[in-house]
């Protein structure tokens, strides 16, 4: 994992891909990060490449 994470605000989704890759591990959204919070809700999708992933690097989380 990449770096460390800052808390997301809780009104974004969080996101639980089924095949977790390198991409989703340096995401703000991976509900699964062992520094992820609480947040709206989950969705549910099956890797990175999915239309419902909306990928935030833990590297931009200071735009974020």
């Amino acid at each position: 994992m990449s770096g460390e994470m800052r808390s997301l605000s809780s009104e974004y989704t969080r996101c639980r891909p089924q095949v977790v890759g390198e991409r989703c591990e340096n995401c703000k959204r991976w509900v699964d990060h062992p520094e992820q919070t609480a947040g709206n809700g989950v969705v549910n999708v099956k890797d990175s490449r999915s239309k419902a992933c909306f990928y935030i690097p833990i590297s931009l989380q200071e735009e974020v």
